[in-house]
């Protein structure tokens, strides 16, 4: 079998990881930084706690930062950051895919709406995709392109 064709390849990326994680990371070191200078038995403690605290904000940072989508003649990927999460849908399984739109309450990340599974990392825009064992939305600012990828691709397998 050869390998598959990769037809598209979005990358969309946000400042709000950065910028919530640095603004996470100094409220954690003053919190630390008060907590033993108040009490100066606390200062083991709040070390470990701003460290730990620290290398967590830098993992969700990084792993929220970005959110990358690729149709290749077989399958729809996606995934956030640095590989993980990451989902796939196989296009033998798609019945079909429209633009639709998330509510504001709808949120970002990644979680189950009424509509199935929701991964998206910012805006409101998205592409349904409804298939024979499972339904989800893909959250991106070029739906359109991500459809027109989506249905090129499902005609490259075809032939």
């Amino acid at each position: 079998m050869s390998p598959p064709v990769t037809i598209y390849r979005y990358r969309q990326g946000t400042p709000w990881g950065a910028s919530l994680g640095v603004g996470g990371i100094v409220v954690l070191w003053s919190v630390a930084l008060w907590g033993a200078i108040s009490n100066d038995q606390f200062w083991p403690i709040a070390l470990r706690i701003a460290v730990g605290g620290t290398l967590l904000i830098v993992m969700l940072a990084l792993t929220f930062s970005s959110m990358t989508i690729l149709v290749n003649d077989r399958e729809i990927v996606w995934w956030f950051g640095i590989g993980l999460p990451r989902g796939h849908f196989r296009l033998d399984q798609l019945l079909d895919a429209n633009a639709t739109r998330t509510s504001f309450w709808g949120g970002w990340g990644i979680h189950l709406t009424t509509r199935g599974w929701l991964w998206n990392l910012r805006g409101l825009n998205a592409v349904r995709l409804r298939g024979t064992r499972r339904s989800l939305l893909l959250g991106t600012n070029r739906p359109q392109e991500l459809l027109d990828a989506i249905a090129r691709a499902r005609w490259t397998s075809l032939a």
